[in-house]
């Protein structure tokens, strides 16, 4: 038994360290510690931390994860969604065509908003030609803050576009991580940096403070060697 828990927590940690998780690890460790003051039986140790962390990244994941944005107003690049759209329904092998029946009056269809993304694209970051783009972003914006009451949510095209924003979400989380870890290895390169560097100015402080001692030493010799001569001369003098 004891294997088990401490197999399924090894896994437990290690999904969590790459999803970068780190509240939840440090939460954990906190419960295992308070756990292991009150009893020294590893199952217990492991497995009641075990159950509470996963319990609340499943609250945590009802609660808020259901209810993540579909895009970030800060980062929002109409050109980056225009690239995605064009890779996923590529990839999709075009299934976007087969919904050419207005969802409503106010949304329109996913056939005719893809279609007028791909037929006027957007050829750099900067091209202001994003009225296309703006309006698929607003279609699958609808699409994703609509209730689960409202009688198109089980409508296969409504179903379709919450299969591509599931996957588009997925993707930006993707590339916030390869960001943050990007970022990550730019910090350590310059902490790196400025480690050399410090290390660099130590051992220029050094080479200075040993040439002053080499020139002290250097003035008491030729001072001595002076005394020396004056005492000889006063010698001869006698």
């Amino acid at each position: 038994m004891l294997y088990i828990i401490f197999i399924l927590t090894l896994l437990d940690m290690i999904g969590l360290w790459i999803n970068e998780d780190h509240e939840s690890i440090f939460l954990f460790i906190i419960i295992a510690f308070i756990v292991y003051m009150q009893n020294k039986n590893m199952i217990f140790v492991l497995g009641i931390p075990l159950i509470f962390v996963t319990l609340l990244i499943l609250l945590r994941t009802l609660f808020r994860g259901s209810h993540e944005g579909f895009f970030d107003y800060e980062t929002y690049k109409a050109y980056d969604l225009q690239q995605w759209v064009k890779k996923y329904v590529e990839k999709d092998n075009n299934k976007y065509a087969d919904f050419t029946e207005n969802i409503s009056d106010e949304l329109g269809s996913l056939s005719e908003k893809v279609r007028n993304v791909l037929d006027n694209p957007m050829t750099e970051q900067e091209d202001v030609r994003d009225q296309y783009v703006n309006e698929l972003k607003d279609f699958m914006l609808m699409i994703d803050i609509m209730p689960n009451d409202d009688p198109l949510y089980e409508n296969d095209q409504v179903v379709y576009v919450r299969k591509m924003i599931r996957a588009y979400k997925r993707g930006r989380r993707r590339r916030l991580r390869r960001l943050r870890r990007q970022q990550r290895r730019q910090d350590r390169a310059s902490n790196e940096n400025e480690e050399v560097q410090d290390m660099e100015a130590q051992d220029m402080e050094g080479q200075d403070m040993e040439a002053q001692d080499m020139e002290g030493e250097d003035i008491e010799a030729e001072g001595f060697n002076q005394t020396v001569k004056g005492l000889s001369k006063m010698m001869k003098s006698l």
